[in-house]
């Protein structure tokens, strides 16, 4: 959006009251590197800013900041526009936070509120293009190149807001997510390690089949870039968990198995470990229960006697609901199966079911083995 600023064509659309906005709006325009002596303004003509955005005249809409002015200014019906149109839209925003100097960095990393408040809620009302800039970006992985860790940041600042905008840290700690790996795939080349890191980081937002055919092509490409190494292991692993949530069980069950073998091979037996769980959930989803139940104990005796596994495990989603009861049965245990101890009753409980269903579908051989483990 920002280069999109500077090329132009920009107009700013004031509403009722151009004189308090129009020096905001002009320096705005300045410090993000565009020129306000081209921009057109349009203070209250409605149907000429219209027909200027239907001709194709404009790139970008400056409107009004705050949120009185937003909802009366740019309605529904302006949007609309705005968007077949392809003009993108834009608040006036303190244009510092887009490009924090040395402080402002460590206060973002103290995870102090105040430095992180005006810009989380400026995300989350969708202010801020969908990429962080170079500017942002680039002050932050100069002080520390990892994308988890600030996004972490994010989430422990927004924890303990008081905000309009937001109800806990989940919704601007994922907005930052995105906009942070955006930025950092559009500015640093495809196979640079850290975009490689913010594409597999971001395969857990993404529906599904989204992520699983981008999971398929980030294999490759760390495949060529850093073959062998621990985030070839868990790309291998996130996809195949979300593959899991859309039964397709062998898909799972050989990615899995790739990422244990990387994991044995680079000595993170931790890692191979949460792989292996990953695998036994294809296994149950194919009904191999026998040698998904066996595994499982093995797995089980294991973390008795050492403890339970501490590496970060890919995030777990909800199954798709709108599957058949017993695939979504399936679906829900092969989830269950990559954190359970066995001992939990979530976990047998959602057994009993499948025993339950497995029998109601005529396959009384596995609704038996499943009881049979129960017991």
């Amino acid at each position: 959006m920002f280069e999109t600023l500077k090329r132009g064509p920009v107009a700013i659309y004031f509403g009722a009251n151009a004189a308090t906005q129009r020096r905001r709006a002009h320096d705005f325009l300045t410090a993000l590197g565009g020129d306000a002596t081209r921009a057109v303004e349009f203070e209250t003509d409605r149907a000429a800013l219209t027909e200027a955005i239907t001709r194709g005249e404009v790139a970008v809409l400056l409107a009004p900041e705050t949120k009185d002015y937003f909802s009366i200014i740019v309605d529904a019906l302006l949007l609309k526009l705005l968007t077949e149109k392809g003009v993108k839209l834009l608040t006036v925003f303190p244009p510092e936070l887009i490009s924090p100097d040395a402080t402002m960095v460590q206060r973002l990393w103290r995870a102090e509120e105040t430095a992180w408040q005006p810009l989380l809620e400026e995300l989350v009302r969708g202010h801020l293009g969908h990429a962080a800039p170079q500017s942002f970006s680039g002050a932050l992985l100069a002080d520390n190149e990892d994308l988890t860790t600030w996004t972490d940041k994010a989430w422990r600042a927004a924890a303990t807001m008081r905000s309009a905008y937001f109800v806990d840290g989940s919704t601007p700690r994922k907005k930052f997510a995105e906009w942070l790996h955006a930025g950092q795939r559009r500015t640093r080349p495809a196979e640079d390690p850290a975009v490689l890191k913010a594409r597999y980081e971001a395969l857990s937002e993404r529906p599904p089949r989204d992520a699983i055919e981008q999971g398929r092509v980030l294999i490759t490409d760390i495949d060529r870039e850093l073959p062998g190494t621990e985030l070839a292991a868990r790309a291998r692993m996130v996809t195949a968990v979300r593959c899991l949530e859309i039964g397709r069980w062998e898909e799972a069950e050989e990615l899995a198995d790739e990422a244990r073998g990387l994991a044995k091979e680079a000595l993170l037996d931790n890692l191979a470990r949460l792989a292996h769980r990953i695998s036994i959930g294809a296994l149950l989803g194919q009904r191999e229960f026998r040698a998904a139940f066996g595994n499982l104990e093995a797995i089980f005796a294991y973390e008795l006697m050492f403890g339970a596994n501490q590496v970060a495990a890919p995030q777990v989603h909800r199954p798709e609901s709108n599957a058949a009861p017993l695939e979504a049965s399936l679906r829900h245990v092969a989830a269950l199966a990559q954190v359970t101890n066995g001992v939990e009753p979530e976990w047998r409980a959602a057994l009993t079911t499948l025993a339950q269903q497995l029998t109601e579908a005529g396959d009384t051989k596995s609704a038996q083995q499943v009881t049979t483990w129960l017991k």
